[in-house]
């Protein structure tokens, strides 16, 4: 488990909400920010309750703010906004291509990306943390 993510995950995983992958994101390749997966369906609404809780008196930009997202038989918390949900798209056609027998190529995080990762990456992390302290605040 990346250590930027592990508060967040430890924190779901005392509160019975067991996750199944996660990553704390990165400048250089993959998720543009950090996400945890979890596959029990049945555990969104209450994760979404702990998420509105949370931002109940915070104002957060939106490339920051923690969302809910469905997928593989179960959701995704993860921040990014709207990038990480086309990043979730292009890494979606990827497999498709892929498991159609295809070649395709992996797509190239560009310099400008890299710089603006650089700079928001912190601060999704940030968020991340917040939240898993918030979370240290619910028993068990």
């Amino acid at each position: 488990i990346d250590e930027k993510i592990k508060p967040l995950v430890f924190e779901l995983n005392r509160l019975k909400i067991p996750t199944s992958g996660s990553c704390e994101g990165h400048v250089d390749h993959g998720f543009p920010g950090p996400w945890v997966s979890i596959y029990v369906p049945e555990e969104k609404t209450r994760v979404g309750t702990l998420l509105n809780e949370f931002y109940s008196n915070r104002d957060t930009n939106p490339d920051i703010r923690l969302s809910l997202m469905d997928g593989h038989g179960g959701f995704w918390i993860y921040s990014g906004g709207e990038k990480f949900l086309k990043f979730r798209e292009e890494i979606n056609a990827y497999a498709e291509k892929k498991a159609a027998g295809e070649n395709p190529q992996p797509k190239t995080i560009s310099e400008e990306e890299k710089i603006i990762r650089q700079k928001t990456l912190p601060m999704q992390q940030t968020e991340i943390l917040d939240f898993a302290n918030f979370l240290k605040t619910k028993p068990s």
